[in-house]
Order: structure tokens, then sequence, then C-alpha cells
């Protein structure tokens, strides 16, 4: 559009003379911005990916290779050309954040993650926590064009916050699709911190759902993200959080090579039938008890 105005005003000179001094100032600011915008996009989304490589550790196949390994093979099964750079930091709002730049991807993940391990010595949390980052960079939230598309979207407080619920949930689902058996883990420490998480109850949260009072409902709709049990409730509809949520991997590779669309809308895990939806009940460490 700005390009067709300028194009307007340079062929046609004689439109200048029509408008009055102010309403060609508004005009002509209106196109030098849309004409700079894109490029001052480009170059805040380049900066900001520099930023978040230097303030934390890159893992690589010598630091935390055990990280490097989970990511490329989820990477793999979600169809990713490239496997992102991923960068443990000390301090992040969430557990997780991806970013994409210059055709490079990269996915911070909270320190934290590292440091809730099942009795096992599994990082079940930080395995989902990645496949949701992977599930973002899939579908695409973090390219340009979603940016500049969704600018409007992202500026006004309501629809902002539409916006990231739909991505939330997104993510959340890849996460099922990817990692169905570690989604208790990054619930539990998302929910109570790496120290608590294996107290946390995924029935007793689930409950909740649906039972708020009108104005904690209200209150709900104002957050930037939807609210733990709507998320948890969600993915318990598709058969997470069953009994044997401890259990192996319920997904394979070639399951997965079924489902390589922009968003895995029915993976394997998700055809366990009406059963699968129940939610198993107790602490994640009862169930860790109970599985050794």
């Amino acid at each position: 559009m700005a390009l067709a105005i300028a194009g307007v005003f340079l062929f046609f000179p004689e439109m200048s003379s029509a408008l009055d001094t102010k309403a060609l100032d508004e005009i002509y600011q209106f196109v030098v911005l849309a004409l700079v915008f894109p490029f001052a996009l480009g170059f805040i989304r380049l900066l900001k990916s520099a930023q978040s490589k230097t303030k934390g550790c890159l893992v690589d196949s010598q630091q935390f290779p055990q990280v490097l390994s989970t990511l490329e093979g989820l990477a793999h099964d979600a169809g990713l050309e490239r496997t992102p750079l991923v960068v443990v930091v000390p301090g992040l709002e969430g557990l997780s954040h991806s970013l994409q730049a210059g055709g490079e991807s990269v996915i911070l993940i909270h320190s934290d993650l590292l440091n809730a391990p099942r009795p096992d010595g599994t990082l079940g949390a930080l395995h989902f926590a990645l496949a949701r980052e992977v599930g973002n960079l899939s579908a695409n939230h973090q390219a340009l064009w979603y940016e500049f598309s969704t600018t409007v979207s992202q500026s006004i407080p309501f629809l902002k916050n539409l916006l990231n619920w739909t991505e939330t949930y997104t993510a959340d689902r890849y996460g099922a699709a990817l990692a169905p058996e570690y989604a208790a883990d990054y619930f539990g420490v998302l929910a109570l911190s790496k120290d608590c998480w294996l107290d946390f109850h995924p029935s007793q949260t689930i409950k909740r759902a649906g039972r708020e009072k009108i104005f904690n409902l209200v209150a709900a709709w104002t957050n930037p993200a939807p609210p733990l049990p709507w998320r948890m409730l969600a993915l318990a509809h598709l058969g997470v959080f069953r009994g044997d949520m401890v259990g192996p991997p319920h997904i394979s590779t070639q399951d997965l090579e079924k489902y390589h669309a922009p968003l895995f809308s029915k993976p394997a895990i998700l055809e366990q039938g009406a059963e699968g939806q129940m939610v198993a009940q107790g602490s994640l460490r009862d169930h860790f008890a109970h599985s050794n």
C-alpha cells in the first residue's frame, strides 16, 4: 500500500496540489514509516538473536551434549531443516523461549530445567520444553512474515493476549505430539519449581478448570497466557496425563512421519480412545515410586 501511494504521488504530482500541507505530511510520514518498518523489524530481530547468545551458555557437543542430542531428535521428528541453537540462561521469563533471525533459530532454556530430573536422572521437563519450542518454530511463530503480519494484533492488549493464547496452546500440542510422556514433568516445574515439582498432582490441578469464580474467570482473560489448569485440561482431553504417563514414549519416529503438517492434529498418542482421557491420581513422586 505504501509503495502504491508513493507511486501515485510520483507519477501524478498534481495530486499534491489537491491536498493541504497537513494531510500531505501525514501521508508522507505513513509512507516513510511503512517502507522503513520491515527493515527496522529485521534489524531488531537480528539484534535480539545476537543478544540471546551472549546471555548464557551455548549448548554444543562439549557442553550439555545430552541437551543437543535431545534437540536433534526432536527437530528431526518435527521435520525442521536445521537444528536450532540452544542457550542455557540462568534467568528467563517462563521456562523457554525461541527466536529466529537471519535464517538462524535460537532456543533459550531456563537453567532450572537442568536441575529438575526424575529420580532416574531423566530430564523430562527439559525434553518437553524443547519439544514446545520446536513446535513454535515449526508453526512459524517466530518467522519474520508472521511477526510482520501480526504487528497490529500485538499492539492491542486484548488481541495480543488472544494471539499469545493461541500460540501457547499450539506449542503445548506440539509438545504432546513429540514428548507426551514428559508433559507432567514440565507442568510440574512450571507450576511449582525445580525444587518441589515431584509433589505436583496433575489431577488436582486439572480439576480446578471450569470451577473459577466469575471475577477470577474475567481476570484470567486478561493474562498473557492461559491458566495452567486450562492448558492441562486441553491436553488431558487428548489422552495426556494418563496413569502410564511416566512410562516409555508412546510415539515413534515412524508414527510422526504421518503428521508433518504445520500442526500435529492427530498424533498416535491421541488415538488411544476414551480411556486416554482418564487423569492419573496422586503426586508425580508417587508415580515414579510406583514405576520403580
